[in-house]
């Protein structure tokens, strides 16, 4: 008791400005597919498993290809289980789900809005504040409450190896395109966690399934599912050289395939798993 001061709160600052608004692409056809590709492993994942009994509690990474999966999520088929968002940021996405009455609640801890976003919350904030909690980070992002509520994290990366480890943040191992935000958080402690990301770049002249990762954001003990415009692979329970072959069957694009079983073949005559 004698070893901290408490001090009451007794002022708040209203800012006079907005927060920077977002710039959100148009979903492209890449995006689509991956949208789709989930909308249907996560209908069977619910079916399947007592977990989701009741409801999906779920996370998003912020970003176009999040807005574009929270609208396949919209026309997903759960039953009559109730659909919640446990994360990090509200974003374009979540108010369109919350506005068709296909969510029940959503916990974040800061907003992701685009300029048509922030007008639409501020218009209506009364009525987007029965359905919405923003909490600080340590509770939005705690470990013990992303593993208690069983949430299904989904997050984005730059490029996966065949052995499941993920590069979320640096291109060629060294450029640093963005940080890692609270995808560890939610990879690490979610009850299913699922990596969702285009199977190429640059137009298609760059693979982002590839043989090692340059720079390891998530180790392979982190993510479960990856989900391309190609599939979906299943990760639970393989040993690495099933992972890295349902990878390549189910996520590579068909213009790198053949070079990556080529590669796994080399690997496999060397005797080892990785």
């Amino acid at each position: 008791r004698d070893q901290f001061l408490r001090v009451e709160p007794h002022a708040v600052v209203e800012p006079d400005r907005r927060d920077r608004p977002y710039e959100f692409r148009e979903p492209t056809a890449d995006d689509r597919a991956i949208a789709d590709n989930l909308r249907g492993f996560l209908e069977t994942e619910v079916e399947r498993s007592p977990l989701f009994a009741d409801s999906l509690r779920i996370q998003f990474g912020v970003g176009s290809l999040g807005n574009a999966l929270m609208a396949a999520l919209g026309e997903a088929d759960l039953g009559d289980r109730d659909l919640i968002y446990f994360g990090e940021v509200i974003q374009d996405g979540l108010l369109d789900l919350l506005d068709e009455g296909e969510l029940t609640a959503a916990s974040a801890t800061s907003l992701a809005l685009s300029a048509e976003g922030q007008d639409r919350l501020f218009d209506e904030v009364e009525r987007y504040a029965e359905d919405v909690v923003l909490r600080p980070a340590d509770l939005s992002n705690g470990p013990s409450l992303i593993d208690r509520f069983g949430v299904v994290a989904v997050n984005s990366a730059l490029e996966v190896d065949l052995f499941g480890h993920v590069n979320s943040t640096h291109v060629g191992g060294t450029d640093v395109l963005n940080g890692i935000g609270g995808s560890a958080d939610f990879n690490r402690n979610a009850a299913l966690s699922v990596l969702a990301l285009p199977s190429t770049a640059k137009g298609g002249d760059v693979s982002r399934i590839v043989p090692m990762v340059p720079h390891v954001d998530h180790t392979e003990h982190d993510v479960d599912v990856i989900v391309t415009e190609r599939g979906v692979a299943d990760l639970r329970g393989n040993d690495p050289r099933e992972t890295a072959s349902a990878l390549v069957d189910a996520c590579a694009h068909p213009d790198y395939a053949d070079d990556l079983r080529t590669y796994l073949d080399e690997a496999r005559r060397q005797g080892g798993h990785v």
